[in-house]
């Protein structure tokens, strides 16, 4: 189930549904069939389709979803629908040398390049100012942000680059973080950013 906050509010019941287990007396007492491998079982009804009924033991249900980014729609908080799940598994940012290596995999530059030790100190820039309890962004900088506008300035940089040279990332840098991402970002105050 992936980007669960994004799921309509309506969806928890047939969420709940699926991963709730049932016992074999359970499924005796509604008159549904007992497969033959030792329960508890997970019962999934496809409208319009079948019901399943699979051993709980052969089945991993697996959801994701960005926590931090403001998603309205499904309520992950509440403790009823948390109990429903065997664990939670927070994942952290990226550390800076994990980064490193991602944007220098992905750009084909060397892990200590200015652009990538730039890309991350704005990345970190960011997420400092979104922390800060009176600041309010639209969204944060990910690293497919970082990995898109590397690449980006990349291409820019060796178009623009004289034959021979070691191109240059500066001005790509800039311009490409005023029109790719900039307005995305920051909040507004009525038409302007703030």
């Amino acid at each position: 189930l992936d980007e669960l906050p994004r799921a309509h509010g309506s969806i928890p019941d047939a969420i709940m549904a699926i991963v709730d287990t049932h016992s074999a007396a359970d499924l005796a007492a509604e008159d549904r069939p007992i497969p033959g491998e030792p329960g508890p079982y997970h019962v999934v009804a496809v409208r319009g389709y079948n019901t399943f009924i699979l051993p709980a033991a052969r089945v991993k249900i697996v959801a994701t979803g960005n926590m931090g980014e403001s998603y309205r729609g499904l309520d992950l908080s509440d403790a009823a629908f948390q109990d429903r799940w065997t664990c939670w598994l927070q994942l952290a940012d990226f550390t800076p040398d994990e980064q490193r290596a991602i944007l220098a995999r992905h750009l084909g530059l060397p892990p200590e390049q200015a652009l990538i030790t730039a890309l991350i100190a704005v990345a970190r820039e960011v997420a400092d100012y979104r922390q800060s309890a009176s600041r309010e962004l639209g969204a944060g900088i990910t690293i497919r942000t970082l990995i898109r506008w590397g690449q980006a300035v990349v291409r820019r940089s060796q178009t623009a680059g004289a034959a021979g040279r070691s191109p240059s990332y500066r001005r790509p840098f800039l311009d490409l973080a005023r029109s790719q991402w900039l307005d995305k970002v920051c909040a507004r105050k009525g038409d302007g950013l703030d």
